[in-house]
């Protein structure tokens, strides 16, 4: 049995969030070291951008898949009631062959 493939959206968001983290770390490990913290101006925000980009593209595309797996379930509760409302007892089913009168 075969495991399901991940998502190639997942897949970005993971590796832009490793991406991140190391960066952050190698960040605060070369500002400890030279005592310069210039980065914090310039790489910190870069790849935070980037990291909130890609984590508002991973929701939106969840929204949107969600949105068309509602809207699924919700015609197919539609169509069972109509289905239900239209067999109900004393009313006329085409389908049986009842035609009046009294049973």
């Amino acid at each position: 049995m075969r495991k399901p493939r991940k998502e190639f959206s997942k897949t970005i968001l993971r590796a832009v969030a490793a991406a991140t983290v190391v960066i952050v770390v190698f960040s605060f490990a070369l500002m400890w070291r030279t005592g310069d913290t210039s980065p914090l101006a310039y790489i910190i925000p870069g790849i935070f951008t980037e990291l909130s980009a890609a984590t508002g593209f991973y929701f939106w595309k969840a929204k949107a898949e969600n949105e068309i797996k509602l809207d699924t379930i919700r015609r197919q509760k539609e169509l069972e009631q109509s289905k239900k409302q239209s067999t109900e007892p004393g009313e006329y089913d085409p389908g049986s062959n009842y035609e009046g009168g009294t049973p």
